[in-house]
């Protein structure tokens, strides 16, 4: 995981730390961010939206 997460700005690193608490899904959503070049609003876009269907 270390090596993912130097491959994302450390705004983006602290938003997922954040906002997410399981590991698993933390590591989804740095897998995602690189995959799709996500910027950091677009991020948390994506987190808000999942969070609404969780809630």
């Amino acid at each position: 995981m270390q090596q993912l997460v130097a491959k994302i700005p450390w705004g983006h690193n602290l938003r997922i730390l954040d906002s997410i608490k399981e590991s698993s899904i933390r590591l989804w959503y740095v897998q995602k961010t690189i995959e799709n070049g996500w910027s950091r609003n677009v991020l948390i876009h994506q987190i808000e939206s999942c969070n609404l269907f969780i809630a």
